[in-house]
């Protein structure tokens, strides 16, 4: 299915798949599945304060040649207090939300804004890695949680479209 915006049109870009995110009941149990037993390699930890937040990313492709930049996001609560507490306690663990790596963050919030999307809190924020982020809720999107990232460098010139096409 082609997007309905042209590329004239197109206020930002969805470049692809950032990252899928995942909240593990037996966190230890789940790093050493996709560590040792699928061989993925770890590229980073780090606590994110604000959402009471570890969060430890894992390369999607085992090959050091590949020039996949998709990442799987383990979460794990710092604190009984945050996000990632509340979904371990209602749902148990599970794949958290999807990230889609995006070219212009504050465009992306506008665009999504303006054509009624219910965005969660009140503009992007710092997410893992130096990135800007934002969320679209689950109601706006069928049950499914979206995060919207843009990374700190400029995005890769690609030759390909987007996927999804191009949104304004």
């Amino acid at each position: 299915m082609k997007s309905q915006f042209s590329a004239e049109e197109a206020s930002f870009r969805i470049l692809g798949v950032d990252h899928i995110a995942a909240v593990p009941r037996e966190f230890k149990v789940s790093l050493r599945f996709f560590s040792e037993i699928l061989g993925l390699k770890i590229i980073g930890s780090e606590e994110v304060e604000h959402q009471n937040t570890a969060v430890t990313m894992l390369s999607a492709a085992s090959l050091p040649s590949s020039s996949q930049k998709t990442t799987i996001e383990l979460l794990q609560a710092t604190s009984k207090k945050g996000v990632i507490a509340r979904y371990l306690e209602k749902k148990g663990g599970g794949i958290h939300h999807i990230a889609l790596r995006v070219d212009d963050i504050h465009k992306a919030w506008q665009a999504l804004r303006q054509r009624g999307a219910e965005l969660v809190g009140e503009s992007p924020g710092k997410g893992a890695g130096g990135t800007q982020v934002f969320f679209v809720h689950p109601r706006c999107a069928g049950g499914i949680l979206l995060e919207f990232v843009e990374h700190p460098h400029a995005p890769e010139e690609s030759t390909t479209e987007p996927l999804g096409g191009t949104l304004k």
